[in-house]
């Protein structure tokens, strides 16, 4: 009723996000579910990319991801749509396989992971010589570095995350009673402050639902990684570009 009151109720109808990330250019080769181990062959019709879907924590957006919301949605991102800049009707291709990774982005454990990692594939098959030539074009730009990529999840509740002035961190629970909080987060068109408390939007029940390629990065823990390296390898971060 409060967010009602403070006009955000078009807002809340449609309780998603997207999120934008890096990509890099070689295939994840140590994906054994099966359809990954199917595109290890790296048929001609498939351009493969590898990236970070979600960052646990904090992001730019002051959205927060949980170690026990993403675990639960660890499976969800693999089939699921790619698209181009967030638009439904410019599918490219589709997730194929998830992991989870570690601060060194190893392959890691539920309870140990930082990152949510994804591999993809891009359609580079089209009868249309148009579109064919767009996503040749789309695919050298990846390889300049030229573009991004962008998470997109469903989630159907969220909570408050509060960062206190003095750095003390804590999870409200959203009620009537605390929904007062809910037009100071970034999400609904607020500065992300109240009282000189930090206040960020704690996502509940995830799916991940897409991804997008985008030109606008966001999260400071994606990366590119060296075309040379192994994606679950050690990482030389001297060598990420």
């Amino acid at each position: 009723e409060q967010e009602k009151i403070d006009n955000l109720s078009d807002k809340l109808q449609c309780l998603s996000f997207a999120y934008t990330l890096n990509i890099s250019e070689s295939p994840i080769v140590s994906f054994s579910t099966p359809s990954a181990m199917a595109n290890l062959l790296e048929q001609p019709d498939l351009y493969y990319i590898d990236s970070i879907l979600a960052t646990l924590g904090w992001n730019l957006n002051d959205d927060i991801f949980l170690r026990e919301e993403v675990v639960a949605a660890k499976s969800t991102p693999v089939d699921k749509p790619f698209n181009k800049m967030h638009n439904q009707d410019e599918i490219i291709g589709h997730m194929i396989s998830s992991r989870l990774l570690d601060s060194e982005y190893k392959e890691s454990t539920d309870d140990l992971f930082e990152h949510i990692a994804v591999s993809s594939v891009i359609y580079k098959a089209w009868r249309d010589e148009t579109k064919k030539e767009e996503i040749l074009k789309t695919i050298a730009e990846i390889q300049e570095g030229k573009w991004k990529v962008s998470m997109e999840c469903l989630f159907d509740k969220f909570d408050y995350g509060i960062i206190t002035a003095d750095g003390k961190q804590m999870i409200v629970k959203r009620t009537p009673e605390t929904s007062y909080l809910t037009k100071h987060l970034r999400a609904y068109g607020g500065t992300g402050v109240y009282q000189g408390n930090k206040v960020g939007r704690v996502l509940r029940n995830i799916t991940f639902c897409g991804k997008g390629l985008v030109d606008n990065p966001g999260n400071p823990y994606s990366i590119i990684f060296n075309k040379n390296k192994k994606f679950f390898g050690a990482v030389d971060r001297k060598s990420v570009v």
